[in-house]
């Protein structure tokens, strides 16, 4: 009796933790890194909702900017060393601040 040929990761229906995607993604899986931002792009939306002050936006809104420094962030996930459950979450938070105050110093120096 032949077996069906075996699936190179968990079966579809199985819910991968942070840790498992991490560690996908930081070896070229896009399919990880697709579920990664699918992941955290809701709550880091809900996070960055008034954030953002209105005098800074010009063409782009919350969500833009929110949605830009996830795919940048995520770019680089090799780079990250998590060091406890929620790290990413925190690191993800902090990248998204720094891209806030950014925008407000551009906003400042160039009057957009």
């Amino acid at each position: 009796m032949e077996h069906p040929p075996r699936q190179a990761g968990p079966p579809a229906s199985a819910v991968a933790t942070t840790a498992d995607l991490l560690q996908r993604a930081r070896l070229g899986d896009a399919d990880a890194l697709n579920e990664l931002f699918g992941r955290y792009l809701p709550s880091l939306r809900r996070w960055a909702r008034g954030r953002l002050p209105r005098w800074t936006r010009d063409m782009r809104d919350t969500d833009d900017v929110v949605q830009e420094t996830l795919v940048q962030t995520l770019k680089h996930i090799g780079d990250f060393q998590p060091r406890h459950e929620g790290a990413l979450q925190g690191y993800l938070r902090q990248a998204l601040m720094n891209r806030v105050r950014d925008e407000v110093r551009r906003v400042n120096r160039h009057g957009i």
